[in-house]
């Protein structure tokens, strides 16, 4: 018997089964196109697919939500005026009697004369054979689902999670149609077992359907006796039912979660509208859930709108395979601004796994993103931030990302700054070494090579010569330049192999840059050339180390390299030197560019 068929009473009004003919469900199908911001931005949400949506706190993510209900909903003359979102794009695949077919199949008709037509999901609304043919009417694009989008439509708010695992009402007569996700797990075994599974995956708890009395509930546990036959009702199993908690009064999270998939599992929506769908869980379930929902959304087709604010749950789509856009939402003077990162290239940006285990999606959280070579150097300019005086944002608004070297800059930027994330580049000096390289970089930056070719040509043709035998004068301008560095420090076994290294026979020019940074530039057409190539790179945000590399910022730590350097520095406090300070301060004028 199809999902849409029961006993009909007298009074009750059959489907017309004219409707049926010809069709076929499964050539039916409901998924927004397009959605248009108030501000003319486009964003293309992937059908079958899950389109996340992030932000700061304030920034808007509810309120996205909650006016693509209305747009879906509502009438296109309703006097509702929306904050974000200007126009929804509707694409219907399938005629009328596939649509029938369709909700005969997933819903239920109620015939009952003074308002006959198909049960919407939980709720006690109907949607008529007249609703059905008007929508069906249209053209295969429009803009809302008014008078069906009940039937077609789940929205997920907490709220209304939270009121989903509540006991409800047995129905009066066996015959009625479900109006609750718990009458349709009373009547289809098939979805209890789904929804008993997905709480032992996300909560290692087992659910029962408690079916006898006034109320219909899930408790949570297994009961020690056997459920008997509905007509041998034990004291002992009315007992041993009565011992285990109900599902209600369990912790936030789980009764979030498990409300919001009730609904899912249960009901044959099209589209699903979720807010903060990680709301109370610990970030391992929070990443199950994500998991969980992206399966379903690929397994059954449906497109889900989700805003959020919880890595763990992002990363539990993306491990789905689902596929999953970002819609970053920014707000700011003038007002929010929404950009998107397509699901083709988020899953580009998973698929590497240099940066799938870096903390690069938590950029999307936050309000600027600085990006370094490695996870020393993000420790090392995090700590500068921190003590950095006078800013007027917190700290913990920046996110330092690591991206395993200079050739790990470019995919990271590309997707940080495709969503409007204020990115900023951090590297050493010798990034300059190679000018197809340098070029690649301010290209990817979005500059123009023409505005710094002459520039970079007039302040690196020192280095671009060949190795050459050193004279006895340039060995003392070398050994010379090295100790006035820090001429009160202690001369020792790391002074001393620093002048091994500069006076070394053959030496590449371009180790300059490294070994004494700015200093290397000789001349005043290559130090004015040099200054206006790295204040122009830093327009873009792209900031290089002045002092050469990293390290140089903290002369006073010993150890020169790799782990043992950054926790020494980290122990001496290196960031609280002026160099450290003066570094950061170039890298916090970088951010404030974009803001």
């Amino acid at each position: 018997m199809a999902m849409g068929a029961h006993h009909q009473d007298k009074d009750e009004i059959p489907l017309p089964e004219d409707l049926l003919e010809g069709g076929d469900a499964a050539n039916f199908d409901v998924f927004i196109s397009k959605l248009v911001t108030r501000k003319g931005e486009e964003i293309t949400p992937p059908r079958g697919g899950v389109t996340v949506i992030v932000g700061g706190n304030n920034a808007g993510k509810s309120t996205f939500l909650r006016d693509v209900w209305t747009k879906l909903s509502r009438p296109s003359n309703s006097v509702y005026r929306s904050r974000l979102i200007d126009k929804v794009d509707i694409a219907r695949e399938g005629e009328q009697a596939d649509f029938f077919c369709w909700c005969n199949e997933h819903s239920v008709w109620s015939g009952v004369k003074s308002r006959a037509g198909f049960v919407a999901g939980d709720t006690y609304a109907r949607v008529t054979v007249n609703n059905i043919k008007q929508f069906c009417k249209q053209s295969k694009t429009v803009g809302n689902l008014a008078g069906i989008a009940s039937l077609l439509v789940q929205r997920g708010d907490l709220n209304n999670r939270l009121q989903v695992v509540e006991p409800v009402d047995q129905r009066d007569e066996l015959h009625e149609p479900p109006t609750h996700p718990l009458h349709r797990l009373q009547d289809d075994p098939e979805l209890l077992k789904t929804v008993q599974s997905l709480s032992e995956r996300v909560f290692r708890q087992k659910l029962t359907l408690e079916r006898i009395g006034r109320k219909t509930q899930l408790r949570v546990g297994e009961t020690i006796i056997a459920a008997p036959a509905v007509d041998a009702i034990t004291p002992e199993y009315v007992k041993s039912l009565a011992d285990l908690d109900p599902l209600d009064k369990q912790g936030d999270g789980m009764k979030s979660f498990l409300g919001l998939l009730l609904p899912l599992v249960t009901a044959s929506c099209r589209i699903m509208l979720i807010d903060e769908p990680e709301a109370f869980l610990h970030p391992p379930q929070a990443k199950i859930a994500g998991t969980v929902i992206g399966e379903l959304a690929a397994d059954r087709g449906i497109q889900i709108l989700i805003a959020t604010h919880d890595r763990n749950f992002l990363v539990g789509l993306l491990e789905a395979q689902a596929p999953v856009a970002v819609v970053r939402l920014d707000r700011n003077e003038d007002g929010t601004t929404v950009h998107q990162l397509d699901h083709q290239l988020v899953r580009e940006l998973w698929d590497e796994p240099v940066l799938r285990y870096s903390s690069v999606l938590d950029g999307l959280f936050h309000r600027a993103v600085v990006l370094a070579e490695s996870d020393g150097d993000c420790r090392f300019y995090a700590a500068s931030l921190d003590a950095a005086s006078g800013l007027d944002f917190s700290p913990g608004d920046i996110q330092f990302t690591p991206v395993g070297g200079k050739d790990g800059f470019s995919r990271v930027l590309k997707a940080l700054r495709s969503v409007s994330v204020p990115t900023v580049v951090v590297a050493d000096l010798d990034l300059l070494n190679n000018e197809g390289k340098t070029k690649f970089f301010v290209e990817m930056l979005g500059g123009d090579w023409i505005h710094f070719a002459d520039d970079y040509k007039k302040a690196t043709q020192q280095f671009r010569v060949p190795k050459t035998s050193k004279t006895r004068s340039q060995v003392l301008e070398l050994v010379k330049r090295v100790l006035e560095q820090d001429s009160e420090k202690r001369y020792d076994k790391d002074t001393e192999a620093i002048i091994q290294a500069a006076i070394r026979a053959e030496r590449s020019p371009w180790q300059d840059l490294k070994d004494y940074g700015i200093r290397a530039f000789k001349g005043g057409v290559a130090v004015s050339a040099s200054g206006r190539l790295l204040s122009g790179l830093e327009d873009l945000g792209a900031v290089l180390v002045r002092e050469g590399e990293l390290e140089r910022l903290a002369p006073d730590v010993q150890s020169r390299k790799g782990p043992d350097w950054i926790v020494e520095a980290l122990q001496r406090q290196s960031y609280l030197n002026s160099l450290a300070q003066q570094h950061i301060a170039l890298v916090i004028s970088a951010i404030k560019r974009q803001w």
